[in-house]
């Protein structure tokens, strides 16, 4: 069993939903419809009924993977 211990500052390696939410500027609710699409990879603090969290390298996948925004010439 991985046992997840919580960082703070900027070398911080897991965030909660809320975290990740201001960390990717949407909603909660936004990534939570993520998650449960599969579209941003969790794992959970205790089994099954642990607390969500998503990792540093998940959220840099997810930020890497979203097509980027091209400003018209």
């Amino acid at each position: 069993m991985t046992v997840i211990q919580q960082q703070s500052g900027p070398e911080r390696k897991v965030f909660s939903v809320k975290e990740a939410s201001e960390e990717l500027g949407l909603s909660e609710s936004t990534v939570r419809r993520m998650i449960s699409d599969n579209r941003l990879r969790v794992s959970r603090t205790c089994g099954e009924s642990g607390r969500i969290v998503i990792s540093r390298q998940a959220l840099d996948e997810f930020l890497g993977d979203r097509p980027r925004m091209t400003s018209p010439l």
